[in-house]
């Protein structure tokens, strides 16, 4: 905002000193905010992950985080395990460009995929009996690390530079894996003790099979 009216007013002095011998000119004053775009789309290629969706290992870490005995899978309509996964992924930034006129980003990392699902804390939030935490498992996937790594600073970007609608998302805790990022969403600031336990058990995890596997 700041800014945009920096750029106004050079713009309306200098249309002063060109025109100041003339009296009766009169300054006509625009609103930079006038002509602003809503939203603005920016894809951004990767190289095509060729995994199936989803993927054995995120299987395999859905198990483990069950082992661990304190959360369960979300179920919904007697289906034994929800899995959302999709093509591409969508970020999105919203920012107060012009006295609450909103500039939206959408950020499209083509050719990664992901895969998602829900866990229930089987122990209610201290002082409740039916309020149980939950939060959002999440494994994208890529073709390359160097790929991960490039997603991974868009992405932080984006949940960092919005206040508007991706606040939440700064509780997110988010852990690396070869040609993998791994992500527990837990949305609200007082279930964000869930994702810190949840992410230090999944690094150890991984550290075990890169070991095992040497």
């Amino acid at each position: 905002m700041k800014t945009l009216i920096s750029i106004s007013l050079i713009v309306l002095l200098a249309s002063c000193q060109t025109k100041n011998s003339d009296k009766h000119t009169t300054i006509q004053q625009t609103d930079p905010c006038n002509n602003l775009k809503d939203s603005i789309k920016t894809n951004i290629i990767f190289s095509k992950a060729d995994t199936a969706l989803p993927t054995k290992d995120f299987y395999d870490i859905v198990k483990f985080i069950e082992s661990k005995g304190n959360l369960r899978l979300q179920i919904d309509d007697n289906i034994p395990l929800k899995i959302e996964y999709w093509q591409d992924i969508y970020l999105t930034h919203v920012v107060d460009t012009c006295n609450h006129k909103y500039l939206t980003q959408f950020f499209v990392l083509k050719n990664v995929t992901a895969s998602s699902c829900y866990f229930k804390s089987t122990i209610p939030v201290n002082g409740t009996k039916d309020y149980f935490p939950r939060f959002n498992f999440i494994q994208w996937n890529f073709a390359n690390n160097a790929d991960r790594d490039s997603a991974y600073k868009i992405m932080n970007w984006v949940y960092n530079n919005d206040a508007i609608i991706t606040y939440e998302y700064r509780y997110n805790q988010t852990v690396f894996a070869d040609k993998r990022l791994y992500m527990f969403e837990p949305g609200v600031k007082m279930f964000e003790e869930i994702g810190v336990e949840y992410a230090k058990y999944l690094k150890q995890y991984l550290s075990g099979k890169e070991n095992n596997s040497r």
